[in-house]
């Protein structure tokens, strides 16, 4: 069974691991699953307020509905 080698950044630093490939193919969906559900929860709770990101600068912006 082949690993693969999982790096997490933290703010003093990084660790890795490995583990098998259908973990980190389950891990992959579940982190999919809870930011679909995350920008589920942030689109319900800003009402005509809605957060974006641009594209070209990463800048988080504010989009406003008149």
């Amino acid at each position: 069974m082949s690993e693969e080698r999982m790096r997490v950044n933290l703010a003093e630093g990084s660790v890795s691991f490995c583990f098998p490939s259908a973990a980190a193919e389950a891990l992959r969906q579940e982190i999919q699953a809870l930011m679909e559900r995350m920008r589920a929860i942030a689109n319900a709770a800003s009402g005509s307020h809605r957060a974006a990101t641009c594209a070209a600068s990463g800048t988080k912006v504010c989009v406003c509905a008149e």
